[in-house]
This record gives C-alpha cells, sequence and structure tokens, in this order.
C-alpha cells in the first residue's frame, strides 16, 4: 500500500486558468475633430478681438459705476420707432394701462415723466430716459411687454436673461 499523501488537485470547471489573457490594445493617437473646432474657434475670436478697439482704461482711482456696469447695446427705442404700428400701440396704450392713465391726465404731479411726442418718458434713478411700456396688447394679440421683450432679446444677440435685464431696463420702462 501507498502511504504518500498526495496533494488535492484544484478543480477548475470551465478551465478558466488556461484561457489566454486578452489584453487591451493602447489607443491610437489620431486627432479628435472637435480639438481641430476648438481650437478654430479660439483663432476666430482672438482675430476678432485684435480688429475691435480695446475699451478706455481706468485709472486705479476712478470707481466703476452701476451705470457704467450695465450691458450696452444699440439704443432700443431707435428700433422700436422702426416699427410704425408697434410706436402706435405703445401711444395708445397708455389710455387702457391704470398707471399711465393718471400720469398721463396730470403730468405735472410726477416730476420723473415727461410726455414727448405723445410717448411717455420716465427718468430712472440712474438717470437713464426710459420709454414707458403699457400693459396691454397689440392689434388684440400679444402684450407690448412681451413683443419689446423679444426685440431686446433680437437687438442684443443670445447673452442670457440677465444681460437681456440690464438692456432692457436701461431703454424701457414698464
Amino acid at each position: 500500500m501507498d502511504l504518500r499523501v498526495r496533494k488535492p488537485r484544484k478543480v477548475d470547471p470551465d478551465n478558466v486558468a488556461e484561457w489566454p489573457v486578452k489584453r487591451k490594445r493602447a489607443p491610437k493617437d489620431k486627432p479628435e475633430a472637435r480639438r481641430d473646432e476648438a481650437q478654430e474657434l479660439h483663432a476666430a475670436v482672438e482675430a476678432a478681438a485684435a480688429r475691435q478697439p480695446s475699451p478706455p482704461r481706468r485709472s486705479e482711482e476712478e470707481e466703476v459705476t452701476l451705470q457704467d456696469a450695465l450691458q450696452s447695446g444699440p439704443p432700443l427705442d431707435d428700433t422700436i420707432q422702426s416699427d410704425p404700428g408697434l410706436w402706435k400701440a405703445i401711444r395708445e396704450g397708455y389710455n387702457d394701462d391704470p398707471l399711465y392713465q393718471k400720469v398721463v391726465a396730470n403730468p405735472p404731479a410726477y416730476p420723473n415723466f415727461h410726455i414727448r411726442d405723445g410717448i411717455l418718458y420716465v427718468r430712472t434713478r440712474l438717470g437713464f430716459e426710459c420709454v414707458c411700456i403699457p400693459r396691454s396688447r397689440y392689434k388684440g394679440k400679444r402684450r407690448l411687454t412681451e413683443i419689446v421683450l423679444d426685440t431686446g432679446h433680437k437687438v442684443l444677440g443670445h447673452l442670457g436673461p440677465r444681460k437681456t435685464n440690464e438692456y432692457l431696463r436701461r431703454w424701457v420702462w414698464w
């Protein structure tokens, strides 16, 4: 009889230990289209910035005022005036708006307001002269405030709600 002790054999029913090991290949370095596009856009922005005149620099002692910080853009009232139907609707809308009815009826009682060519203007705390937009409808469909907001967005571009709001506050009041 053989008294030697045998080591137990490892059981691997699926023969996993004998499977070949698959190694991942290193990715090939190839330029991605989005990187090329980003570099082209960056170059275009730098070229556009070089063509624009730089704003005047302030000295260290001068402080930036709120008026200076507001978003600038082309005058919105000129754009509104270019649509005679809208300008007329604003002029006629003062009769429907309860606030503006009072101001139009007695202008001397409201020193911040004045009427010029049938259009009501208000002087804001920042010293801007803004067109007063009544809360009435244009041709019975859209609100005048909605049309002016949409016009301001188109004039200024897609700069976001905060800058659009700052721009509108510079030119109109409701």
